[in-house]
């Protein structure tokens, strides 16, 4: 573990899933918030959050396993969303968290539906940002063109092993700071890409025939919920956001950000941060520092 005297208190160190570690860092003290981050990305991308809320608030962003220096199992199966959901368990176990807010982007976001709907005394909200809501998704990849054809691109994906080409420059295309992008294609360079890539192998990830695409069926999120979304997203159209009353029993907020895409909280982080800062105030009942 490593802390520091000068600044809010922050340490790392790893959970363990059975035989897969979990890195994990956490700075900052107050109740607890988990950012989780999605492909392609590391823990770090969410630098402007921490920086906010760790003034207030222990923030913990754990780094998904497939993606160095958590372990990188190498089974598909090995990323299924029941041991996803235990890894996270198992970080907040570590940490002693009872209760906490969850906030997930792209793949962290999917994988926290799936914890809040099955662990809902452990959630006491959940942000979703630019993450498809699961429930909704499902459907609409089956019957609506132009989902399917936004989601082209991770169709090779599910071709890829280790050792093919990675295509960094292509993956990272997205990303609009620069030098996040320039960061991700550094890390992307150095690290192995497979276990990344089964989390859409395992994941049940819809390609065609879509109709035969097996659904992911969860239970409603009984917490609040928070959904922030660039406008401008590439994936995902806006219609993975209708009727999330069916998968929201207590209520949601919903923002759309203007001039940022599917990385909203890098694009605009100072409204996002405003946004979850308010939520956390008047849904969740905090007061900020």
């Amino acid at each position: 573990m490593v802390s520091s005297a000068t600044e809010p208190h922050s340490a790392e160190g790893f959970a363990t899933n059975g035989d897969v570690r979990i890195h994990y860092r956490v700075r900052g003290s107050g109740p607890a918030m988990l950012f989780l981050h999605g492909f392609p990305d590391t823990a770090e991308t969410f630098s402007a959050q921490v920086e906010e809320f760790a003034r207030d608030h222990m923030v913990i962003t754990p780094t998904l396993r497939g993606y160095p220096p958590s372990s990188v199992p190498p089974a598909v199966e090995d990323y299924a969303f029941p041991l996803l959901v235990e890894d996270v368990a198992a970080v907040l176990d570590e940490l002693g968290v009872e209760q906490v807010t969850l906030l997930g982007h792209d793949w962290g976001g999917g994988v926290l539906q799936v914890f809040a709907a099955y662990f809902p005394e452990r959630v006491k909200g959940l942000a979703i940002l630019n993450s498809p809501i699961v429930q909704r998704f499902d459907g609409l990849i089956r019957s609506d063109p132009e989902q399917q054809r936004r989601c082209e691109y991770m169709l090779p994906y599910l071709d890829y092993h280790e050792g093919d080409e990675k295509n960094i420059a292509h993956i990272t295309r997205t990303i609009r700071d620069a030098d996040w992008r320039r960061h991700v294609a550094d890390y992307l360079n150095r690290s192995p890409m497979e276990g990344m890539l089964n989390y859409y192998k395992a994941g049940g990830y819809p390609t065609p025939p879509y109709d035969l695409a097996q659904a992911l069926v969860i239970p409603p999120q009984k917490a609040p919920v928070l959904v922030v979304w660039g406008l401008e997203d590439e994936y995902f159209g806006l219609e993975v956001l209708d009727a999330p009353w069916d998968a929201f029993e207590d209520g949601y907020r919903m923002v759309g950000v203007r001039n940022a895409g599917h990385w909203v909280f890098r694009d605009q982080p100072d409204v996002v941060n405003a946004e979850i800062r308010s939520w956390l105030g008047t849904v969740l009942g905090e007061s900020a520092a």
